[in-house]
């Protein structure tokens, strides 16, 4: 009995150990897409602001997209990352309220979905400031 029981513990382990070590699959197709982050106040500061993402191409054109997934996460574990989602957008820019809750090192992910179909990713670094001054903090 007790010999079944840790193979079946031993076989728990196991399957949580893959599990966790799963990774995304997921490739971006579109890399001829520029993504452009702007930030009100720029820098960005802790609390309320503005964070607009424009789409275009390599000669400047812009670039519409069908639908926009943002997560915005602490370069360091244990933060809540924030998320935000469009769909059904056929725009070219977005424009959205954003709450930076600490100061210190971001990472914005952008997965959006191009009108033919192809999946953008990018990765957007960032830095929030204590205050708009960058050194008075």
């Amino acid at each position: 009995m007790r010999r079944g029981l840790r193979w079946a513990l031993a076989l728990c382990l196991l399957a949580c150990a893959a599990a966790c070590t799963r990774r995304s699959t997921a490739q971006d197709e579109a890399p001829e897409v520029r993504v452009a982050a702007s930030f009100t106040p720029s820098p960005p500061v802790v609390g309320q602001g503005q964070m607009t993402l424009t789409f275009f191409d390599a000669a400047g054109e812009p670039v519409a997209v069908e639908t926009l997934r943002l997560k915005a996460d602490m370069a360091h574990p244990g933060m809540t990352p924030w998320l935000a989602e469009f769909a059904s957008l056929r725009d070219t820019q977005v424009t959205l309220p954003v709450t930076w809750s600490m100061a210190g090192d971001w990472i914005l992910q952008v997965d959006a979905e191009l009108p033919d179909g192809r999946r953008l990713l990018r990765t957007v670094p960032l830095q929030v400031m204590l205050s708009g001054a960058p050194g008075a903090d």
